[in-house]
């Protein structure tokens, strides 16, 4: 379980960091192509990765940090439906409108989290 939040986690970092490169492009994609599939797709992955990464910080070196992580991502994945596709249109398009800079905030954000998260999982020493 530990290898698969670890490349969850590796995986959290370079999705920011792409977003850190061209949040134009992300902003155009996610614009575009946002629908119910995706809204779905979106909560599967969270709720996936939350639970992987609760599970893994049983064994992790910052145990706490890894599990409240995990729980949040969940509860984000959980709540997501709940939030409803046009309400999330309508932040996406609000997004849009604030520019570049503040999906590059929130990108620089994910790549603290997932730095934070293998730093917690024990990749780089313990």
């Amino acid at each position: 379980m530990t290898d698969l939040a670890i490349l969850v986690s590796f995986l959290i970092v370079a999705g920011s960091a792409a977003a850190l490169v061209a949040p134009l492009r992300l902003l155009d994609w996610v614009s575009h192509s946002f629908g119910w599939g995706l809204l779905a797709l979106g909560s599967a992955l969270r709720i996936g990765m939350g639970l992987v990464l609760f599970f893994a910080g049983m064994t992790a070196y910052w145990p706490d940090f890894v599990q409240t992580a995990g729980f949040l991502i969940g509860l984000a994945g959980l709540a997501l439906p709940f939030v409803g596709l046009e309400r999330v249109r309508r932040i996406i398009a609000w997004v849009a409108e604030l520019g570049p800079g503040v999906v590059r905030v929130g990108a620089l954000f994910g790549v603290a989290l997932g730095g934070a998260l293998l730093v917690g999982l024990g990749v780089f020493g313990a």
